[in-house]
């Protein structure tokens, strides 16, 4: 959430809305997708009981349908954030792309106008990121040197077009 701000921010894989909630809390305006019923109803009272309900909007569906439809109603500075079910990411030496985001929402990432943001496994191979316009920053998200991990990659943050990170 450090690198968006309090630009609008579209939450292409909402999940259970931890994403949606630390957007929200930083400020922006968030329009959220989840596309299954149950985790949006669990995403609903998380956002609800962290009361940034009014900063958020959220809809059950299919992001590859409602990315091109309500995305540009966010306006050009709007940020496309993806966070892809990671699916047994620790039992793979290498995640590709196209194995993580839904082929029919693929292009639309590509043409997305403003800054396309990723929260990816650490197993990511970063070659496999799609091309846009803007070139991708990467950054190695570590553990936490007080228990122990410090040293070890937790994630990756990605990001396509003019985000700053956090000092």
């Amino acid at each position: 959430a450090g690198l968006v701000g309090e630009r609008p921010v579209f939450d292409a894989m909402a999940g259970l809305g931890g994403n949606t909630i630390a957007f929200a809390d930083g400020g922006s305006r968030v329009l959220a997708v989840e596309r299954d019923p149950e985790r949006a109803a669990l995403a609903r009272r998380n956002i609800t009981a962290r009361g940034v309900g009014g900063r958020v909007t959220f809809l059950v569906g299919d992001a590859a349908i409602e990315v091109p439809t309500l995305g540009p109603g966010l306006g050009p500075e709007a940020v496309l954030f993806l966070d892809p079910p990671w699916l047994h990411a620790d039992d793979r030496l290498r995640l590709v792309w196209s194995e993580l985001v839904p082929v029919g929402l693929q292009p639309h990432v590509r043409a997305w106008p403003g800054p396309v943001l990723g929260k990816l496994p650490p197993a990511f191979s970063v070659d496999t990121l799609p091309r846009r316009s803007s070139p991708w920053t990467v950054r190695y998200e570590l553990g936490d040197p007080r228990r122990g991990d410090g040293h070890v990659v937790k994630m990756l943050t990605a990001w396509s077009g003019p985000l700053e990170p956090a000092l």
